[in-house]
């Protein structure tokens, strides 16, 4: 089971969420609602971005056409 849904939305900027039941990997079903909700994006005039923190999240963005910017570190704050 995979499931795709927006991870943050800023104006027309979604970024794109994938999710996969370790037993369901490696059958095509991220890739198959990756597709999808990315369309939807498409369709409903938002522009869909993929932030891969891995390398199996970079390869399937690339699979479906998203292109590598570079990498950049993240630094996580923790207000008291």
């Amino acid at each position: 089971m995979s499931a795709a849904s927006p991870a943050e939305i800023c104006d027309n900027l979604v970024e794109v969420q994938i999710n996969s039941h370790p037993h369901f990997r490696r059958q095509g079903l991220a890739t198959a609602v990756a597709a999808k909700f990315i369309k939807h994006c498409l369709t409903n005039k938002f522009k869909p971005d993929w932030d891969a923190k891995d390398e199996i999240s970079s390869n399937l963005a690339q699979k479906l056409g998203f292109r590598s910017l570079g990498k950049y570190e993240v630094v996580n704050l923790i207000v008291l």
